[in-house]
């Protein structure tokens, strides 16, 4: 609503003022959302777009760098720019006013996008300790150059008075004057150059109508050889790179991430403010990026069918989930509503990939010849999205009729070597198919869920396996034994022992390196807010290990996969008190329960933690204690991993020690190292003592502080500054993961997304038609029919096992993708190390006939990659990222 008039009286602004110009926040998104309401105003919006009067991109929405993932950036500068060029023109400027702290990638980011300049608003706030050995600020100049890696820069302009400092002038010329002086001033003191960026308006605000009168007005007020009249963020930016190169000025050059500054200027609570938001959000990720766009480039290539890669479809993915990736969605510091939305979109994201899932499997069966097969025999496809070859736990459904009787089975490799599987879950379930030329039909099957064990899968690729029944192992379950004292679990990499107490302690079989006692979880009152976590004073942290009642018991035991589940129950005070300032007397019941698995071919301990919450105002975290005692934590971000110095954390400048991690946290020495994974869980602290904090949940019920607990009298506060839901009652389910032992940043990032994305599986009779036939329709029984689109057999040439793509060397594959332009395969990795450049080779398919390097926008940079034998090599730069274009 407020949007529609904004952009109502904007429009009638222009017409009465041809030469007005008003930034529409570098986002395009709102385009879009206007016209919902005002379709017919689009011819207007290409007008005021294509003249320069209305900024448009290049984003599509301004995301948070450090909660959404490197390639979810590119995709939104892909989008934005290219719906701000279909209207007309598109801003390429590096702005990004109002988020949480930038990413070191991103000059290498906006450089991939022709973009050489970034103005931003947070994270260039530098202190010292005075004689007093209080902080004080340090002055600094707001132009410098900000490096990325392989060679990146843009020119940088820190809005040290924030976006607003020309939020809006009083019509009286006097007043307007002093406003302006007083502006200028403030901004002196922070400029090397003679150009001052005064921003007029802030969030939400319409344009001010008078402001070229004010300019002209301010104008005659102004000595001799000073001007003010509007201009545009990339027409600032330019004047300050010719007067830097004009007048030969030094300016600083910084590089890594810009994440400098107190709590109130970084936010860094919203790392964890609504955790289900940001799980939900990764989860969605990665089944986009890392399952299913390779799986159809896959079948694409494979199949020399570029169609079987719906590009619109995806296209409708990436603008859903980038809808909820603005800042102020995915850090949680919005309204109950704007999070209910985001919820609900997450919901529709997955009801969509989950389809196209089994759409991507569809099409697989279909191409493969079953003439060879027995018509009661089935096939079990396994995809790997990793583009390495690797042996894993892969979990399965099988669905076999009733009718069939069938109570064993022996599962064949496409060599016909059996392969060994464990019966997880069994019940008597309907199997219902939908077919698009049949009516819906079910079938009464029985429901088998087994766990099979995938040795050596095909790099990028699939393989099929044959289910023949009544040859084999039965089916039937087997409950775990009880065990009096320590239950053991135990692989050829690592031996895990959990005693009575819910002690864990593992041992990494390579090294011999004991890690003992090495995952607690503790709760803290929290009387802060979305923005930002704040301990109560004088609270005491409970240790779930000293104050709750515990139960261990054995889930499962096999070769295949063993599980042990600790369960932690308690009571917690029901909530904060803010009159009386301390947690209530009131208390409710609490419960945490950690499923520790450890898989046959697994280097990693799998935890899934699934916490019951009826409390508020706390905090719930994770304590890993690996054993090492170092300053520095290796934590993974966008597009690489950055170190984080633990006493610089813990300097006093912010409320705690929080920093962010993208999924891998690791610590080491010259013999150990102990990584934790986790899925969306964004927030951690390296403590002194070397445990490892991750928190799981904040639960904090308001978005703001109203300066509490300062305020001598408590006022509550506005009903449209509280969130009630962000106290996260009700069950939560968080996946971490441990992973001892010593690794390079590329082998923990390519275990990593496996974790994220492991190999997936499809179902499907020899029988082309039994799970397929629906039901007829019976309108004349006699001429009831059932109808099939199969492939004629010349389309049926896949084979039982193939690899498409491998790539080897110390690189990690962010993208696989079809081409914006609809024209080749966009192949993307990067170089995760910041200190070691890395060779890589990549093993092609027979389809590719030519490798070029683009930018990130896909713009050809001419470079040729020379393919021998299907093979092409790479090298990388530390940091770099290398867009591919095969042809």
């Amino acid at each position: 609503y407020r949007l529609v008039n904004l952009l109502d009286r904007l429009l009638m602004v222009f017409e009465e003022f041809p030469d007005y110009v008003f930034h529409l926040d570098a986002q395009t998104i709102c385009l879009e959302d206007y016209l919902e309401i005002r379709p017919e105003s689009r011819g207007l919006l290409e007008k005021y777009i294509a003249s320069g009067n209305l900024l448009v991109g290049p984003w599509y929405v301004q995301n948070d760098f450090f909660l959404t993932s490197g390639e979810a950036t590119v995709r939104n500068l892909l989008i934005g720019t290219a719906l701000a060029e279909e209207f007309g023109r598109c801003e390429y400027v590096g702005y990004a006013p109002d988020q949480f702290g930038l990413i070191g990638q991103l000059p290498q980011i906006f450089n991939g996008f022709g973009i050489s300049s970034c103005i931003f608003g947070r994270g260039r706030q530098f202190h010292t300790r005075n004689q007093k050995g209080e902080f004080e600020q340090q002055r600094q100049q707001n132009e410098f150059y900000w490096d990325g890696p392989a060679g990146s820069r843009v020119l940088a302009s820190y809005l040290s008075r924030w976006y607003n400092n020309a939020q809006r002038f009083s019509s009286d010329p006097e007043r307007a004057f002093r406003f302006f002086r007083q502006a200028v001033k403030d901004l002196d003191v922070d400029s090397l150059t003679s150009q001052r960026l005064l921003m007029n308006g802030v969030d939400h605000l319409e344009a001010q109508e008078d402001l070229l009168q004010v300019a002209a007005a301010l104008n005659d007020k102004l000595p001799e050889g000073e001007t003010v009249r509007q201009s545009t963020l990339r027409e600032y930016i330019e004047n300050v790179r010719r007067e830097v190169e004009r007048r030969g000025l030094e300016l600083a050059t910084l590089s890594g991430e810009m994440r400098h500054g107190v709590s109130v200027n970084l936010l860094q609570g919203t790392l964890s403010a609504w955790t289900t938001l940001k799980r939900e959000n990764v989860i969605a990720q990665s089944r986009l990026e890392l399952l299913l766009e390779p799986f159809y480039v896959m079948l694409a290539l494979h199949s020399g069918n570029n169609a079987l890669y719906d590009q619109d479809q995806f296209r409708y993915l990436w603008k859903s989930l980038i809808k909820n990736h603005p800042h102020d969605s995915i850090c949680g510091c919005s309204c109950d509503r704007v999070h209910e939305d985001n919820l609900n979109r997450f919901a529709r994201i997955g009801d969509l990939s989950k389809r196209m899932l089994k759409g991507a499997f569809a099409e697989l069966f279909a191409r493969i010849d079953r003439s060879d097969m027995s018509p009661d025999e089935y096939l079990l496809s396994v995809f790997n999205p990793s583009p390495q070859v690797f042996s894993t736990v892969v979990p399965a459904k099988l669905y076999l009729p009733l009718d069939e009787d069938i109570s064993a089975l022996r599962i064949c490799d496409p060599e016909g070597c059996e392969v060994a599987f464990t019966v997880e879950r069994m019940c008597k379930r309907h199997l219902a198919v939908f077919p698009a030329i049949n009516l819906p039909g079910k079938t009464p099957c029985n429901e088998v869920d087994i766990l099979l064990e995938a040795e050596d899968l095909p790099s990028l690729g699939y393989r099929i396996y044959r289910v023949k029944p009544h040859l084999g192992t039965a089916l039937s379950l087997s409950g775990p034994e009880s065990v009096d004292g320590d239950n053991i679990m135990e692989n050829d990499y690592l031996k895990v022992s959990i005693n009575p107490a819910g002690q864990v302690t593992v041992i990494n079989k390579a090294s011999n390196v004991e890690y003992t006692d090495c995952i607690s979880f503790i709760d803290e009152a929290d009387i802060g807010h979305s923005y930002n976590f704040l301990p109560a004073p004088e609270d005491k942290i409970i240790n779930f290990s000293e104050l709750a009642d515990i139960k261990v018991e054995p889930i499962m035991q096999s070769t295949t996969r063993d599980s042990v589940s600790v369960c932690y129950r308690c009571e917690l005070p029901l909530e904060y008190n803010f009159e009386q300032r301390r947690r209530s007397g009131e208390i409710a019941d609490f419960s945490l329960t950690a499923v520790y698995t450890l898989d046959r071919f697994s280097k990693r301990l799998d935890i899934r933690v699934m916490v019951n919450n009826a409390s508020f105002e706390h905090r719930v975290r994770a304590i890993f204690k690996p054993g090492i005692v170092t300053d520095d934590s290796l934590a993974s971000v966008p597009f690489g991993f950055m170190t984080r110095s633990s006493s610089e954390a813990h300097n006093g400048i912010r409320h705690n020690g929080d920093q962010p991690n993208s999924g891998i946290i690791s610590v080491e020495d010259s013999k150990r190292g102990f990584a934790v994974y986790n899925e969306g869980l964004f927030e951690y602290e390296h403590l002194a003592s070397g445990k490892i904090a991750l928190t799981l949940l904040r639960s904090v019920r308001r978005i703001t502080n109203n300066d509490y607990p300062d305020q001598e009298e408590f006022v509550a506060e506005a009903y449209e500054w509280e969130a009630r839901a962000g106290g996260l009652p009700g069950t939560h389910c968080f996946r971490l993961a441990i992973r001892p032992g010593l690794a390079t940043p590329s082998e923990l990032e390519t275990e990593f997304r496996s974790f994220l994305a492991p190999p997936c599986c499809g179902f499907d009779s020899a029988d082309e038609k039994k799970f397929s036939s629906g039901r007829p329709c019976d309108q004349d029984t006699t001429l009831r029919e059932l109808f099939f689109r199969i492939l004629p057999p010349e389309e049926k040439g896949f084979e039982k096992e193939y690899s498409c793509i491998r790539i080897t060397g110390d690189v990690v594959l962010s993208a696989l993708k079809k081409a914006e332009s609809g024209q080749g395969i966009v192949l993307r990795v990067y170089n995760p190390s910041s200190e070691v450049e890395s060779d890589a080779i990549l093993t092609l398919p027979s389809a590719v006939s030519k490798v070029v390097k683009t930018r990130l926008d896909e713009a050809v940079t001419g470079e040729q990659l020379e393919l021998a034998d299907g093979n092409a090599s790479l090298y990388l730069e530390p940091g770099e990222i290398v867009t591919l274009l095969l042809s």
